[in-house]
């Protein structure tokens, strides 16, 4: 019953039915491999985190130990499988991946993800080019200073949404700390650089005043 309530099918449509036939197809072929070593009597089993996938095609993850059972042959009689549901574990792993890649206080990316994308950068085939563009906040302390840092993180809140909408959704926006932002980009051509620049600083353009100690952009 368990089994059945976690791939999404009724116990009787499991009956008769090869539970590889719930399996991700990305990995149905590497459990076939596994399970041919099995039956062929070069391993004794295997343990694999596995995604199952439900008939209304929701993926749920699970953890798969499967051993053999042989007879005084060494013949493999049957193959008992345990299945423990790893959603929960998942949603964690996924959080913190979330969390490590990116800025708590404004949701964008963070320095990690960009030397990921160095590191993995390629020249494009011309005539497209990468583009970095850097920027900052001209007196930015004078801001944290005067109105406290509270107002200072809805500052850098307001530029990170700014930012985000002055690029193209394929393009990449980045904290790297402070006051510090960049963009990476690849365009078609050099002549889309300009128009890239002038639409980050004129979305991006703030005057900044005190009322009743709240910053008005």
């Amino acid at each position: 019953a368990a089994f059945a309530n976690l791939v999404g099918r009724s116990q009787q449509d499991l009956v008769g039915r090869s539970y590889l036939s719930s399996s991700h197809p990305a990995e149905a072929d590497i459990e076939r491999r596994s399970l041919r070593r099995v039956i062929q009597d070069r391993s004794d089993g295997y343990r694999m985190d596995k995604p199952f996938v439900r008939p209304d095609g929701t993926v749920v993850w699970a953890d798969l130990s499967v051993s053999a059972v042989r007879d005084p042959s060494g013949e493999p009689v049957l193959l008992v499988g345990v299945v423990t549901d790893l959603g929960e574990r998942k949603r964690q792993e996924r959080a913190l991946i979330d969390a490590a890649a990116h800025d708590a206080l404004t949701g964008l990316v963070n320095r990690r993800v960009l030397d990921t994308w160095l590191a993995e950068w390629t020249p494009p085939p011309e005539p497209q080019q990468s583009v970095l563009v850097f920027a900052d906040l001209d007196d930015f302390k004078s801001v944290n200073d005067a109105l406290g840092h509270e107002v200072g993180d809805d500052l850098l809140r307001e530029v990170a949404r700014r930012l985000t909408a002055a690029v193209r959704g394929e393009d990449l926006v980045v904290r790297l700390g402070g006051d510090e932002f960049v963009v990476a980009a690849t365009v078609t051509h050099e002549s889309e650089i300009a128009p890239l620049l002038d639409r980050t600083v004129s979305y991006t353009h703030l005057r900044a005043h005190e009322t009743d100690s709240y910053l008005v952009c």
